[in-house]
Protein backbone atom coordinates (compact mmCIF):
# COMPACT_ATOMS: atom_id res chain seq x y z
CA UNK A 1 0.00 0.00 0.00
CA UNK A 2 1.51 3.28 -1.16
CA UNK A 3 -0.12 6.86 -1.05
CA UNK A 4 -1.43 6.76 -4.43
CA UNK A 5 -3.33 4.10 -3.74
CA UNK A 6 -4.47 6.19 -1.09
CA UNK A 7 -5.47 8.78 -3.79
CA UNK A 8 -7.24 5.91 -5.41
CA UNK A 9 -9.65 4.90 -3.02
CA UNK A 10 -10.53 8.05 -1.99
CA UNK A 11 -11.38 9.05 -6.21
CA UNK A 12 -13.48 5.64 -6.01
CA UNK A 13 -15.74 7.25 -3.01
CA UNK A 14 -16.40 10.13 -4.73
CA UNK A 15 -13.43 12.09 -3.55
CA UNK A 16 -10.71 13.77 -5.54
CA UNK A 17 -7.39 15.56 -4.87
CA UNK A 18 -7.41 19.56 -6.25
CA UNK A 19 -4.65 21.38 -8.05
CA UNK A 20 -3.04 22.37 -4.73
CA UNK A 21 -2.62 18.23 -4.08
CA UNK A 22 -5.07 18.71 -1.01
CA UNK A 23 -8.11 15.77 -0.93
CA UNK A 24 -12.00 17.38 -1.61
CA UNK A 25 -13.97 17.10 0.91
CA UNK A 26 -17.04 15.09 0.02
CA UNK A 27 -19.87 16.60 0.23
CA UNK A 28 -22.75 15.61 2.91
CA UNK A 29 -26.07 14.55 2.13
CA UNK A 30 -27.23 17.23 4.34
CA UNK A 31 -28.12 20.86 2.88
CA UNK A 32 -25.21 23.30 3.38
CA UNK A 33 -27.71 25.48 4.88
CA UNK A 34 -28.87 23.43 8.29
CA UNK A 35 -24.84 24.41 9.24
CA UNK A 36 -24.99 27.87 8.48
CA UNK A 37 -25.96 29.81 11.65
CA UNK A 38 -29.75 31.80 11.33
CA UNK A 39 -30.04 35.56 12.35
CA UNK A 40 -31.27 33.93 15.85
CA UNK A 41 -28.71 31.95 16.41
CA UNK A 42 -25.99 35.29 15.87
CA UNK A 43 -27.86 37.22 17.83
CA UNK A 44 -27.83 34.50 20.67
CA UNK A 45 -24.23 34.33 20.36
CA UNK A 46 -23.65 38.33 20.21
CA UNK A 47 -25.15 38.51 23.38
CA UNK A 48 -23.17 35.66 24.54
CA UNK A 49 -20.23 37.25 23.71
CA UNK A 50 -20.92 40.51 24.95
CA UNK A 51 -22.17 39.48 28.51
CA UNK A 52 -18.74 40.01 29.98
CA UNK A 53 -18.20 43.54 28.56
CA UNK A 54 -21.07 44.90 29.60
CA UNK A 55 -21.13 43.40 33.06
CA UNK A 56 -17.03 44.74 33.10
CA UNK A 57 -18.52 47.97 31.79
CA UNK A 58 -21.33 48.15 34.27
CA UNK A 59 -18.73 47.25 37.54
CA UNK A 60 -16.57 50.07 36.63
CA UNK A 61 -18.98 52.35 36.54
CA UNK A 62 -20.86 51.88 39.19
CA UNK A 63 -20.18 50.82 43.36
CA UNK A 64 -20.24 47.17 44.16
CA UNK A 65 -23.30 46.92 46.48
CA UNK A 66 -25.23 48.15 42.91
CA UNK A 67 -27.28 45.27 41.23
CA UNK A 68 -27.23 46.82 37.60
CA UNK A 69 -24.71 45.15 36.75
CA UNK A 70 -25.70 41.72 37.80
CA UNK A 71 -29.49 42.13 36.45
CA UNK A 72 -28.08 43.24 33.36
CA UNK A 73 -25.78 40.07 32.71
CA UNK A 74 -28.44 37.75 34.30
CA UNK A 75 -30.92 40.03 31.30
CA UNK A 76 -27.99 39.50 28.89
CA UNK A 77 -27.55 35.30 29.61
CA UNK A 78 -31.56 35.16 29.51
CA UNK A 79 -31.51 36.60 26.41
CA UNK A 80 -29.09 34.39 24.77
CA UNK A 81 -30.23 31.11 26.42
CA UNK A 82 -33.66 31.86 25.43
CA UNK A 83 -32.35 32.99 21.36
CA UNK A 84 -30.74 29.91 21.06
CA UNK A 85 -33.67 27.74 22.15
CA UNK A 86 -35.51 30.00 19.29
CA UNK A 87 -33.25 29.06 16.92
CA UNK A 88 -32.89 25.15 17.79
CA UNK A 89 -36.89 25.14 17.25
CA UNK A 90 -36.26 27.14 13.95
CA UNK A 91 -33.69 24.53 12.69
CA UNK A 92 -35.89 21.32 13.75
CA UNK A 93 -38.90 22.81 11.48
CA UNK A 94 -36.98 23.90 8.99
CA UNK A 95 -35.04 21.51 8.31
CA UNK A 96 -36.09 17.50 6.72
CA UNK A 97 -33.37 14.79 8.26
CA UNK A 98 -33.50 11.70 9.56
CA UNK A 99 -34.58 10.78 13.22
CA UNK A 100 -31.43 9.66 13.96
CA UNK A 101 -29.79 12.76 12.76
CA UNK A 102 -32.34 14.59 14.88
CA UNK A 103 -31.73 12.73 17.95
CA UNK A 104 -27.69 13.00 17.52
CA UNK A 105 -28.38 16.77 17.43
CA UNK A 106 -30.86 17.57 19.82
CA UNK A 107 -28.67 15.52 22.42
CA UNK A 108 -25.70 18.14 21.57
CA UNK A 109 -27.91 20.86 21.53
CA UNK A 110 -29.72 20.27 24.82
CA UNK A 111 -26.28 19.23 26.20
CA UNK A 112 -25.12 22.86 25.04
CA UNK A 113 -28.23 24.71 26.51
CA UNK A 114 -28.05 22.64 29.96
CA UNK A 115 -24.53 24.29 30.88
CA UNK A 116 -25.95 27.04 30.06
CA UNK A 117 -28.74 26.45 32.19
CA UNK A 118 -26.44 25.33 34.94
CA UNK A 119 -24.35 28.87 34.25
CA UNK A 120 -27.58 30.53 35.46
CA UNK A 121 -27.58 29.09 39.01
CA UNK A 122 -24.10 30.94 39.27
CA UNK A 123 -25.99 34.23 39.71
CA UNK A 124 -27.22 32.85 42.91
CA UNK A 125 -23.67 33.01 44.46
CA UNK A 126 -21.92 36.17 42.52
CA UNK A 127 -22.04 39.69 44.23
CA UNK A 128 -24.24 41.81 45.55
CA UNK A 129 -27.19 39.15 45.71
CA UNK A 130 -25.04 36.46 46.91
CA UNK A 131 -23.93 39.25 50.15
CA UNK A 132 -27.77 40.02 50.30
CA UNK A 133 -29.36 36.76 50.09
CA UNK A 134 -27.64 33.83 49.48
CA UNK A 135 -25.27 34.03 52.53
CA UNK A 136 -27.82 34.71 54.67
CA UNK A 137 -29.58 31.17 53.51
CA UNK A 138 -26.14 29.36 53.24
CA UNK A 139 -25.34 30.19 56.73
CA UNK A 140 -28.82 29.45 58.29
CA UNK A 141 -28.43 26.06 56.83
CA UNK A 142 -24.85 25.62 58.11
CA UNK A 143 -26.52 26.13 61.66
CA UNK A 144 -28.81 23.74 61.06
CA UNK A 145 -26.42 20.68 60.29
CA UNK A 146 -24.39 22.01 63.12
CA UNK A 147 -27.44 20.72 65.20
CA UNK A 148 -27.09 17.29 64.23
CA UNK A 149 -25.40 15.23 66.80
CA UNK A 150 -22.09 13.72 65.77
CA UNK A 151 -21.95 14.30 62.45
CA UNK A 152 -22.91 18.24 62.31
CA UNK A 153 -21.10 19.37 65.38
CA UNK A 154 -17.89 17.80 65.43
CA UNK A 155 -17.28 16.90 61.64
CA UNK A 156 -19.25 18.61 58.63
CA UNK A 157 -20.40 22.10 60.25
CA UNK A 158 -16.94 23.55 60.96
CA UNK A 159 -16.07 22.06 57.69
CA UNK A 160 -18.71 24.07 55.98
CA UNK A 161 -17.53 26.69 57.94
CA UNK A 162 -14.22 26.80 56.64
CA UNK A 163 -15.51 26.11 52.87
CA UNK A 164 -18.07 28.91 53.08
CA UNK A 165 -14.91 31.37 54.46
CA UNK A 166 -12.50 29.92 51.78
CA UNK A 167 -15.22 30.39 49.00
CA UNK A 168 -15.87 33.96 49.96
CA UNK A 169 -12.44 35.42 50.06
CA UNK A 170 -11.30 33.23 46.63
CA UNK A 171 -13.90 33.18 44.51
CA UNK A 172 -15.31 37.04 44.82
CA UNK A 173 -11.56 38.10 44.25
CA UNK A 174 -11.03 36.06 41.17
CA UNK A 175 -14.78 36.37 39.48
CA UNK A 176 -15.24 38.81 36.80
CA UNK A 177 -18.64 38.72 35.32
Amino acid sequence: ENFSDLILMYARHGRGVDPHGDFIVQKSSQSEDSSKPTQTEIVSEIFYLARPLIYSGLRCTTHSKDFTPWVASLTTDLMSLLLKKLATMEKETATATTDAVKKKKKKNMNRANSSRAFMLLLYLLRAPFYQKYTKNKLMFLVALIKHIPLLGSGLLGPILEITFELFERRYFATSAS
